[in-house]
C-alpha cells in the first residue's frame, strides 16, 4: 500500500513513500496539508477556502488544476472516486501524521516540536490564515493541557526528573508562565538542589522585572522560603588549607631539592602530570615552602589556555620576572643583554625604537645570560604550571633550557594536566629520551584514600560508610572535589540530597552571590587570564568604588583573588574550575554578545596602543568567540602583517609609532596555518555577509598576504596569479593602496627572476598612480626600483639618477625619513654596487657605509646584514681580506641571531675561501657546507654562481695538490667541470650589472 506522512508541527513536509515531496507552488501545497488534516472536504469547501477572492468557475479550476498537480507528485490517484463532489483519500492510502499521533495520545507530548506550520504562509488567502491560526490556537491549548496533567502524574511519583523535564517544557514556550517556575521550584526543593533553585527563582523574579515590572507571587515565595532554610550559616574557613596524602611525592620533591642544593647525588627536573583537579597546584604550593630561600632564587610563571596562540608569552613573563629581579637587586646588565631584553619586551623602554626579528633560538641564550649575571652565588627554582597551554615554540625554549642550563645551577617543575597534547607529549618524549627529567603521575586516591581523607580533614564528624561510599562515588578519587564536599559537610550540609555530581559541587560555591555579582563572574568567565578593572566598569557601566564592592563578595567567598601591579588592579579566579563552570554555563548567544562587547572594548583601546601583538591576539579570541568573522579576519590580517613585515620584506617600512615587538619567527607551519585560516574566514564572510566595502578590502588583503608569501618562497606561479587577481579587485573597488602594492610585488618577483622586460612596465604604472595621485612617497619608492631596473640593465647613469631622486623624495623631512631610512639605506646600497660594477670600489665602500650607518641608527638589522655582505665581496675584489672578514664576521653575527635568508649563501662561500687562504680547512668546509644548504632556499642565480665558483676555486687547488684536505676532497666529489659549468649556467642566468638580489 502507498503510505504518506505529515508533519505539521513545527517546520512542515509531506513525504510520499518515503521521499519528501517539494512543491512549486504553495498553494498546492496547502490545499495537500488540509486535504491530509481533515482527511475528507468537499469541493466547494476547500475552493472557497483558498480563492475565497475569485469568481467561482476559475476557483473551482484552480482546484482541479492543483489536484493534478498534486497527483502528479504521487504518480497515482490517491483519491476516492466514489462522490465527486467530495474529496477524500483512497482506501489504498495509509495516512499517518505528527498532528494526529499528538492529538490522539497523551504519550506522545515529545512529538510536538513546535507551533502548527511554523513560517507557513500563504499570500492572499485569508480564510486559509484564519483556518491555521485557530487550529494553532487549539493545538498550542491541548499542548499546555497535557503537559501541566503530566507534571501532576510525575510529582505524585516523585519523578522528579520528568517533573524538571516537563516544567522547562512549559517555560521554553511560555517564560511568565509563574505555575511552570512553582513546580520547578518544588521539584527542587525536594531533591536538595539548593543552588537550582536559587538560580531559577533569580531568572523568574528577573523576567517578571523586566516584563512585567512585578515580582513573584506570594506563594512562590513562600516556596523559596522553604529552600533557603536548607542553606546553614556558612562558618568561616580556616586560614591554612588541609593537604593530605600526596607525602611520598612531597617527599621526593624535597630529596631531588636538597640533592640539588647539596650536590650529594644527580638531581634532575620534575614534570607532574594528572588531570584537572586532581592537586598538583596543592603539591608545588607545599613543596616551596620547603624551599631554602636563602640559597635559591624561585621563579615561577603560570600558563593560560589563552597563551596557546600568543606565542612566547610564557618566556616573555620569566624574562620580565628576571630583568625585574636584576634591576631590584641593582645588578647592571650589559648594553647587548639589555637590548636582547628590549627587543623581547619593548614595553619596558619607552624609547626603544628596535623592530627587530629576535630569533626564537636566542631566547634560551638570553635567558642563560640573565641567569649568569643574576645567580652568581645561588641556585635556581623554576616553576612552571600547566604547561599544556603553553604554545609549540615555547615548549621548545624550555627544551633547549632543560638541556642546556648546567643540572647544579638550575632546576625546573612543571605541572600538566595529563589530556593528550601532541606537543607536549613530544616534549616529554625527547627529555626522558635523554633521561633529563623525573616524570610523577598523579593520580585518584582509590577508596581507601578517600576514607583516610575524610577521618584526617575532618576528625569530629563521625561519617557513616554509606556517607563515604556516596562521596567515594561521587568524586571518584579526585582531589578538588573531596576538598569541596569536605567543605560542604563542614557546613553541616546534608549531601545526601546532592544527586548532581560534580557540577551541582561546584554550583554550591556560587549559592547566595547577587544578581550583580553574577554579572562580575559571567564577565570574567570570558577571560582564561587576570582581569583589569576596568573591563567590569566598561561592560556594566558602573564606577570602579561600584565594581569593587562587587568583587570583594566574591573574594570573601574565595571565588576570586586581587591582584596589584604597577599598571593597575588585577582580578582572577581562585580556580581555574570556577571559571570553567561558569563559562560552561552561559548560553551559546550570551557568550557571542558578551565576547563581541569585550572585543568591541578592547578594539577601542587599541586605538591608542597601535600594532600591540597582544591586544591583537586578545581581540581575535573574543572576535573569534563571537563569530564576527570580519572583525577576527580583520586582527588576524594586522596580525600576521606584525609577524611577516619584516620577513617578507627586505627593506621594510618604519614605523615608529609601533613599540610593538617584531621578534618572531613564523615557521612554515604556522605561516601555512594562519594562510589557510585566512581563506576559511575570508569564504565564510563572503559566503554570509553582504559583499561590501569592507569585505572587499579584506580579500585584497588575504590575496596581498598570501601572494607575497609565495613569491617570497618562490612559488611564483600561483604567487604571481593571486598578486594580479588582487590588482583586478583593487581596481575595481579604486583601493589605490593595494594597486601599488600588487605592483611592487611583481616588480619583486622580476628582480628575483631578472625579468627586466616585464620589470619596467609594472614600475611606470607604479609611478603613474602615485604621480596621479601627488602621493610623493611612493613615488620615493618607485623611482628606487626604478633605479634597481636601471641598473640591473647595464644604465648606471640613469640608475643613479634615479636612485638619488629617491633619496631627495625620502628624505622631505625627519618623519618620512624614519619611516623610510631602510629604503634610503637601499637606495645607498644600490649607488654602491653601480661603482663596484664600474670598478670604483672605494666609492663603493663609502655608499655601502652610508647605508650601513643608516640601518645601524636605525637598528634594521635585517637590511643591515645585506650591506655587510655588499661591503665585504666588494673588500674581496680589491683583496683588502681582512676588511672582508670584519664585515662578513657582522654579517654572520646578524644571520646568527636573526631568521635572514638574503644574502647569505654570498657570505659564507666568500667565508669558506677567506679561511682556504689561512689554511684553515676545517672551517673552510663548514661554510662551504652551510652556503650549499643556505643557497638551496632562496635558488637565487648571483648566489649559486658565487657559490659553484668557490666550488670550483677549491677544486683547483685540490687537484694542485695546493689543499691537502681529505675532508674537502670527499665533499667535492664532482669534476671540475662540473662546477665551472654549474658556474658559469647561473652567471648566464643573471644580468651580470644585477649585483644586489631582492
Amino acid at each position: 500500500m502507498d503510505y504518506i506522512y505529515g508533519k505539521f508541527l513545527g517546520n512542515s513536509s509531506i513525504s510520499y513513500n518515503g521521499t519528501e515531496l517539494s512543491f512549486s507552488y504553495n498553494k498546492v501545497k496547502a490545499l495537500f496539508i488540509y486535504l491530509i488534516v481533515n482527511k475528507c472536504v468537499t469541493r466547494d469547501e476547500v475552493s472557497a477556502l483558498l480563492w475565497s477572492h475569485k469568481p467561482e468557475h476559475i476557483a473551482k479550476k484552480n482546484l482541479r488544476n492543483a489536484l493534478y498537480l498534486i497527483k502528479r507528485h504521487t504518480n497515482i490517484n490517491i483519491f476516492s472516486d466514489l462522490n465527486k463532489a467530495n474529496l477524500c483519500f483512497s482506501k489504498d492510502i495509509i495516512i499517518e501524521t505528527d498532528l494526529d499521533k499528538f492529538m490522539n495520545n497523551t504519550k506522545f507530548i515529545d512529538i510536538y516540536s513546535g507551533e502548527f506550520l511554523k513560517g507557513f504562509f500563504l499570500k492572499d488567502s485569508e480564510t486559509y490564515e484564519a483556518w491555521i491560526i485557530d487550529m494553532r490556537s487549539n493545538i498550542s491549548k491541548l499542548y499546555f493541557e497535557k503537559i501541566n496533567a503530566s507534571i501532576e502524574i510525575e510529582k505524585r511519583s516523585r519523578n522528579f526528573s520528568k517533573v524538571e523535564y516537563y516544567c522547562n517544557l512549559l517555560i521554553s514556550q511560555d517564560n511568565l508562565n509563574e505555575c511552570a517556575y512553582r513546580n520547578l521550584l518544588e521539584s527542587y526543593y525536594a531533591q536538595g538542589k539548593i543552588n537550582d533553585a536559587i538560580k531559577t527563582y533569580n531568572e523568574l523574579s528577573s523576567i517578571l522585572d523586566r516584563e512585567l515590572s512585578i515580582t513573584p507571587d506570594a506563594e512562590t515565595d513562600i516556596i523559596f522560603n522553604k529552600v533557603l532554610n536548607l542553606i546553614n550559616i556558612r562558618k568561616k574557613q580556616a586560614e591554612n588549607q588541609f593537604f593530605f596524602g600526596r607525602y611520598e611525592e612531597l617527599k621526593f620533591l624535597e630529596n631531588n631539592y636538597n640533592n640539588f642544593i647539596n650536590q650529594t647525588s644527580i638531581s634532575k627536573s620534575i614534570i607532574i602530570k594528572g588531570e584537572m583537579g586532581i592537586g598538583k597546584t596543592k603539591l608545588i604550593e607545599n613543596f616551596k615552602g620547603l624551599i631554602d630561600s636563602e640559597v635559591t632564587f624561585v621563579f615561577e610563571v603560570d600558563c593560560y589556555e589563552f597563551d596557546t596562540e600568543n606565542v612566547l608569552k610564557p618566556f616573555k613573563n620569566l624574562v620580565l620576572k628576571l630583568y625585574n629581579f636584576a634591576k631590584d637587586s641593582n645588578i647592571v646588565l650589559s648594553e647587548n643583554l639589555l637590548e636582547l631584553v628590549n627587543n623581547l619586551l619593548p614595553e619596558l623602554n619607552s624609547n626603544n625604537l628596535n623592530r627587530n626579528i629576535l630569533k626564537y633560538e636566542v631566547i634560551p641564550e638570553l635567558i642563560i645570560s640573565l641567569i649568569n649575571e643574576i645567580s652568581i652565588d645561588k641556585k635556581l627554582v623554576f616553576i612552571f604550571e600547566d604547561i599544556q597551554w603553553m604554545d609549540y615554540v615555547s615548549l621548545s625554549i624550555l627544551t633547549n633550557l632543560i638541556f642546556d642550563l648546567p643540572t647544579d645551577k638550575a632546576v625546573f617543575y612543571l605541572t600538566c594536566r595529563d589530556d593528550y597534547n601532541l606537543d607536549v607529549d613530544k616534549f616529554v618524549t625527547i627529555i626522558n629520551k635523554y633521561e633529563k627529567m623525573h616524570c610523577i603521575r598523579l593520580k585518584r586516591f582509590d577508596y581507601d584514600g578517600v576514607y583516610n581523607f575524610l577521618n584526617k580533614a575532618l576528625p569530629s564528624h563521625k561519617l557513616s560508610k554509606a556517607t563515604i561510599d556516596k562521596i567515594y562515588s561521587e568524586t571518584e578519587g579526585n582531589t578538588f572535589f573531596i576538598v569541596e564536599y569536605i567543605n560542604l559537610l563542614k557546613l553541616n550540609k546534608n549531601i545526601n540530597i546532592m544527586t548532581s555530581k560534580m557540577k551541582d559541587i561546584i554550583k554550591s560555591r556560587f549559592i547566595g552571590i547577587s544578581t550583580e555579582g553574577k554579572k562580575i563572574l559571567d564577565i570574567a568567565s570570558l577571560f582564561d587570564d587576570e582581569i583589569p578593572i576596568e573591563i567590569f566598569t566598561e561592560l556594566l557601566k558602573k564606577d570602579e568604588l561600584y565594581i569593587i564592592d562587587l568583587i570583594e563578595e566574591l573574594e570573601n567567598k574565595s571565588i576570586f583573588e586581587e591582584i596589584t601591579k604597577d599598571n593597575g588592579i588585577f582580578f582572577k579566579f581562585t580556580h581555574q574550575k570556577f571559571r570553567e563552570f561558569i563559562y560552561m554555563n552561559l548560553s551559546q548567544a550570551r557568550k557571542k554578545i558578551m565576547h563581541n562587547l569585550v572585543g568591541k572594548y578592547l578594539e577601542k583601546r587599541q586605538v591608542y596602543i597601535k600594532n600591540d601583538i597582544n591586544i591583537y591576539h586578545k581581540l581575535i579570541y573574543h572576535f573569534e568567540k563571537a563569530n564576527n568573522y570580519t572583525s577576527t579576519l580583520k586582527y588576524i590580517i594586522k596580525n600576521l602583517n606584525i609577524y611577516l613585515n619584516f620577513s617578507h620584506e627586505l627593506f621594510p617600512i618604519l614605523d615608529f609609532k609601533d613599540k610593538t615587538n617584531n621578534n618572531l619567527y613564523f615557521n612554515e607551519r604556522k605561516t601555512k596555518k594562519y594562510l589557510n585560516k585566512l581563506e576559511v574566514l575570508i569564504l565564510k564572510i563572503k559566503n554570509e555577509e553582504i559583499y561590501n566595502y569592507e569585505v572587499i578590502t579584506l580579500e585584497i588583503e588575504v590575496l596581498h598576504i598570501k601572494g607575497r608569501y609565495l613569491i617570497r618562497k618562490g612559488d611564483y606561479v600561483e604567487g604571481i596569479e593571486l598578486i594580479k587577481n588582487m590588482i583586478n579587485i583593487a581596481k575595481k573597488s579604486s583601493n589605490y593602496k593595494y594597486i601599488i602594492e600588487g605592483y611592487k610585488q611583481l616588480i619583486y618577483y622580476c628582480i628575483q627572476t631578472n625579468t627586466t622586460k616585464t620589470m619596467l612596465d609594472f614600475i611606470n604604472e607604479g609611478i603613474k598612480i602615485a604621480t596621479n595621485f601627488n602621493n610623493d612617497i611612493e613615488l620615493g619608492v618607485f623611482l628606487r626600483l626604478s633605479g634597481q631596473y636601471h641598473k640591473m640593465i647595464g644604465e648606471y647613469d640613469v640608475a643613479e639618477n634615479m636612485l638619488n631622486e629617491s633619496i631627495k623624495k625620502l628624505s622631505i623631512n625627519s618623519s618620512v625619513y624614519d619611516k623610510y631610512s631602510a629604503s634610503i639605506a637601499a637606495a645607498y646600497n644600490y649607488i654602491g654596487d653601480i661603482r663596484t660594477l664600474t670598478n670604483q670600489y672605494s666609492d663603493a665602500l663609502n655608499y655601502y657605509e652610508k647605508a650601513i650607518e643608516i640601518c645601524k641608527d636605525k637598528n634594521v638589522l635585517t637590511s643591515l646584514a645585506i650591506f655587510y655582505v655588499n661591503a665585504g665581496q666588494t673588500s674581496f675584489k680589491i683583496n683588502n681580506f681582512s676588511l672582508c672578514e670584519d664585515y662578513l664576521k657582522k654579517a654572520l653575527d646578524i644571520y646568527k641571531h636573526y631568521d635572514l635568508i638574503w644574502g647569505r649563501s654570498i657570505a659564507e662561500s666568500l667565508m669558506c675561501m677567506l679561511n682556504i687562504k689561512k689554511e684553515d680547512y676545517g672551517n673552510a668546509l663548514k661554510f662551504l657546507i652551510s652556503a650549499d644548504n643556505s643557497s638551496k632556499l632562496l635558488q637565487n642565480p648571483k648566489e649559486l654562481s658565487l657559490l659553484y665558483t668557490t666550488k670550483a676555486h677549491v677544486k683547483i687547488q685540490i687537484e694542485n695538490n695546493t689543499i691537502m684536505s681529505s675532508t674537502l676532497k670527499n665533499y667535492l666529489n664532482e669534476d671540475l667541470n662540473t662546477y665551472l659549468e654549474s658556474a658559469s649556467k647561473y652567471l648566464n642566468v643573471i644580468d651580470t650589472s644585477a649585483y644586489l638580489k631582492f
